[in-house]
């Protein structure tokens, strides 16, 4: 075996490590969460995406709202994230602020009727315009910014998953609501992006928002009552991205 042979080697772990997370997670989630498995299975009988990484990728998104306990909540793009969030509002012992913006009135139907009847009331569904623009000459997006005004006293948990970002060519163009609003003094503790990588590398490039710690995360599930791992941070077969605002402390 050569030094070049290293790397490979590593991928090729990293990748049954995260085959068998992925496996443990199909079997955690209905245990742990099971309002939330309805959704999904749902999701799934009517035709919607769904991937190897997608129970993991929901008990993660729980584990960090476990974690941080945001009591404001936007997330634009929804889904089956969208039950993840309403399970958080239902369960937690404080008021939670949660909003859902998307685009498309015909996906964010489906999410509604999907919801368990008990935590669809937990959701402020909008619907918002997506907008392109050039910017740094390429093509950026966001949503209508007019929402920008239901967050002016503070927001906790920023979820990115939206607007569509294909271009015509079908390249891909970073998602940047999370820079117009820090630039409007709206500083999330936390963003997760949904594999939005071009979104997470937009923020990086502004150096005014350097105090933001952006880092691929990855967990390893321990059990079913979400027991994690320390946070070991690999830079493949990541599904949720994260920037952490380091100001507010740990």
């Amino acid at each position: 075996m050569s030094f070049n042979d290293i790397p490979q080697m590593s991928l090729a772990i990293a990748d049954t490590l995260y085959a068998t997370h992925c496996t443990k997670a199909d079997t955690y989630l209905p245990r742990y969460l099971p309002r939330v498995e309805a959704f999904f299975q749902k999701q799934v009988q009517g035709g919607g995406l769904h991937h190897q990484f997608s129970r993991l990728k929901l008990l993660e998104l729980a584990f960090l709202l476990e974690r941080h306990e945001p009591r404001t909540i936007l997330e634009l793009g929804g889904g089956s994230t969208s039950s993840v969030f309403a399970e958080y509002v239902a369960k937690a012992p404080f008021a939670v602020r949660y909003i859902s913006v998307d685009e498309s009135e015909h996906y964010q139907n489906l999410t509604k009727e999907q919801l368990d009847d008990a935590l669809r009331d937990g959701v402020d569904f909008r619907r918002c315009d997506r907008v392109v623009i050039h910017r740094d000459g390429k093509q950026s997006c966001h949503y209508e910014t007019a929402y920008f005004e239901w967050f002016k006293e503070g927001l906790d948990f920023l979820y990115v998953d939206g607007p569509s970002n294909t271009c015509e060519d079908k390249s891909v163009m970073p998602c940047i609501d999370n820079i117009l609003l820090l630039k409007q003094g709206i500083t999330p503790k936390v963003i997760a992006y949904d594999m939005r990588r071009e979104s997470l590398w937009a923020l990086e490039k502004e150096p005014e928002f350097l105090w933001y710690d952006t880092t691929w995360w990855y967990r390893s599930l321990q059990g079913p009552d979400l027991s994690w791992f320390v946070d070991k941070p690999i830079h493949h077969s990541t599904q949720l991205l994260r920037a952490k605002n380091v100001r507010l402390g740990p």
